[in-house]
């Protein structure tokens, strides 16, 4: 089979051609190209465990972190207030005595 002539070269192959032959000499941004397709594959877990989240599991998810944190200051007598629920994923639950986060 004979060389195409100028006129008879696919445009899209010559592009593809082109962008093969620049990831080919730069290997390294081929992952970072990758990066939002596959977040674009992958499923949002968010999604799927939103519904999962009962409000008592909420609710006993936050008291019990409340309290690992009071108890880490050595405090295992405050009281620990209820959770506020403020809306669609946005939970509140104060503590009056402060702690720290190290």
């Amino acid at each position: 089979m004979p060389y195409p002539e100028a006129g008879d070269v696919d445009k899209n192959a010559l592009i593809l051609s082109i962008f093969f032959v620049f990831l080919l000499k730069n290997l390294r941004l081929i992952p970072l190209l990758a990066l939002p397709f596959l977040a674009w594959l992958l499923p949002s877990e968010q999604a799927e465990t939103q519904g999962d989240l009962s409000p008592e599991k909420v609710n006993l998810a936050l008291r019990r972190t409340a309290d690992g944190l009071l108890r880490l200051e050595g405090d295992s007598t405050s009281r620990i207030p209820a959770v506020k629920h403020y809306g669609e994923g946005i939970w509140r639950i104060r503590l009056e005595q402060p702690f720290g986060y190290d």
